[in-house]
């Protein structure tokens, strides 16, 4: 079989999978996200992106014929300190990507339910390929991984799977509930991933927050935390080596 009959008979396979199967997986509506202009109430802060926090990120990166900018900037959230990661891909050729990525460990349990929120602007080239910019959330219980959920913007076509989407060029809150958990989480890893075929992919990120699960009743009580969780950025009174506040406990 040549190769253009190869190409045309994946091409009447996917056409007829999603024509005729009830729930193809990659041909399944894919949720949509809308950006919050503000956190809900009862959120807690795990990161406040302070100046000077860039190298405790862990950048990835793959592929050829593109440059990767990282560096600290102004926030459009609230003209603090962001972060912002930048893929410029010069041709069709390059077929990798960026990451960056960090480590949270909270220290308690967190079940089902809970929700991370997180200013974020998304954006790919609209020309199309493979181009995405997205947010990815390992949940984790020690070094065992018990929940994950990806999207963004994702110009990658059916068979790259998206937990959810969001428009082009995204700029707000996103919220991602922790669902689908084999059991309670007690740190989560965050990825912001970004591609191009050509043009740039681009992520601004800030402020990262966690709603812990509460149940009818319940009241959240709070301990001093470790330093690596930052805690109060609002307060200016700490500086980058403030004291911080966690739940101590979100186990319900």
């Amino acid at each position: 079989m040549n190769l253009r009959r190869l190409v045309f008979f994946l091409v009447v396979c996917f056409f007829n999978i999603c024509s005729f199967s009830d729930k193809p997986v990659f041909c399944q509506e894919i949720p949509t996200k809308t950006p919050l202009s503000s956190f809900p109430p009862g959120y807690v802060l795990v990161d406040a992106i302070c100046l000077g926090t860039l190298s405790g990120w862990l950048a990835m990166d793959m592929g050829y014929g593109t440059t990767v900018l990282r560096s600290e900037v102004v926030s459009p959230f609230d003209g603090s300190t962001a972060i912002k990661q930048e893929r410029v891909s010069y041709g069709p050729m390059d077929g990798g990507w960026s990451g960056f990525s960090r480590n949270y460990q909270l220290g308690y349990n967190c079940p089902q339910g809970t929700k991370i929120a997180l200013f974020t602007v998304l954006h790919a080239p609209p020309a199309g390929g493979n181009a995405a910019a997205l947010v990815s959330i390992s949940f984790r219980k020690s070094d065992t991984q018990v929940g994950f959920i990806k999207g963004g913007v994702g110009l990658w076509g059916p068979l790259i799977p998206l937990d959810f989407q969001v428009a082009n060029d995204f700029s707000g809150i996103l919220e991602i509930e922790a669902n689908n958990l084999t059991e309670p989480f007690d740190n989560f890893t965050i990825t912001f991933e970004n591609q191009a075929s050509i043009g740039d992919s681009s992520t601004i990120f800030d402020e990262i927050r966690i709603l812990p699960f509460n149940a009818p009743g319940q009241t959240l009580q709070f301990s001093e935390s470790p330093t690596f969780i930052l805690i109060g950025k609002d307060d200016q009174r700490y500086g980058s080596s403030r004291e911080d506040i966690r739940p101590r406990n979100c186990d319900f």
